[in-house]
């Protein structure tokens, strides 16, 4: 979490998008079979929400 509120703080991120990248994040570590969302998943879902190649 430390990650995506840094990026809030820098206003490189609304609300929004934090609420979304953090739905995306919790999906991902299903997908992956992780119980929680691992710094990995998380990094992964933002850069999918920006449009960024994976």
């Amino acid at each position: 979490m430390n990650f995506l509120h840094d990026e809030l703080d820098k206003e490189r991120l609304t609300a929004r998008g934090l609420h979304k990248i953090i739905r995306l994040a919790w999906t991902l570590a299903d997908l992956n079979g992780n119980a929680i969302p691992q710094l990995a998943d998380v990094i992964l879902a933002h850069r999918m929400r920006e449009g960024s190649e994976i």
